[in-house]
């Protein structure tokens, strides 16, 4: 057993990272600090100073206090360049003001326009069935999802059994080099329950360097046809033996 006699919290909070509140991107965005702060500092608009457009209001979420929502001015959009946001004033719950050093307050995320463009033509000829077909896009980031087939990326058929999603996503950037990057897993999937059956999640990774827009082109499970040497394919031969003398059934020839 023990007693404690005294304790303290002597560290200051930290600006952990910036990230878009919800999807599509727009006004909203959320500031994560690495531990509670208090409501009366982190709730003024204020302390938040973004390198475009202005804070609205701050509030601190209801049931984690490390996060505080933001509202600005204006939407933010997709830029070959980061956002930044700069803390200042703000107390943790032991009264501990935040560190203005340019590096424990402030944080940076990049916003980068993804295009999905699938080319579904040899999967729907094979496939047979009458349109209309839904094509949708999972993954593993925001606002993409794995745990539920259909539930957002709805592809529009843009004609010519092409296929298209266009979204914005977020990802960490490091303000003191300028640079950022954060990759992520994907896949097409058909009607709501068919995955395309490639061995791995397709992988892209959302770079600054790249600038402002991604344009992710696939065929349907890599289905090019013009590398059909690098897919296997059945071969049938059909020979018509009526002008021989070899009988309908129990005799066998091998092709070379």
């Amino acid at each position: 057993s023990y007693s404690v006699q005294a304790a303290a919290d002597p560290d200051p909070p930290v600006v952990a990272k910036l990230e878009p509140t919800s999807f599509p991107v727009d006004s909203f965005f959320d500031v994560f600090f690495n531990e509670p702060v208090d409501a009366a500092t982190a709730e003024v608009p204020g302390n938040y100073g973004l390198s475009v457009g202005n804070v609205v209001t701050a509030t601190v979420d209801g049931s984690d206090p490390s996060i505080v929502h933001l509202v600005l001015d204006n939407p933010l959009a997709a830029s070959g360049t980061l956002y930044q946001v700069t803390v200042s004033n703000v107390e943790d719950l032991a009264g501990n003001p935040i560190t203005e050093n340019g590096v424990d307050n402030v944080a940076c995320m990049g916003l980068k326009e993804v295009v999905f463009r699938g080319k579904m033509g040899p999967f729907l000829d094979n496939l047979g069935a009458t349109p209309p077909h839904t094509f949708t896009i999972e993954g593993s980031k925001a606002p993409l999802t794995f745990g539920i087939l259909c539930d957002n990326a709805q592809m529009t058929d843009m004609g010519g059994d092409i296929y298209e999603w266009t979204t914005v996503m977020s990802y960490a950037g490091d303000c003191g080099a300028g640079t950022g990057s954060e990759s992520f897993e994907w896949k097409f999937a058909y009607d709501c329950t068919t995955y395309e059956p490639l061995g791995s999640n397709r992988v892209h990774t959302l770079d600054i360097a790249n600038g402002a827009t991604d344009v992710l082109e696939f065929w349907w499970n890599d289905e090019d046809p013009t590398q059909f040497t690098q897919h296997d394919i059945d071969v049938e031969f059909f020979v018509d033996m009526n002008a021989t003398a070899w009988a309908p059934t129990g005799d066998s020839f091998g092709a070379g």
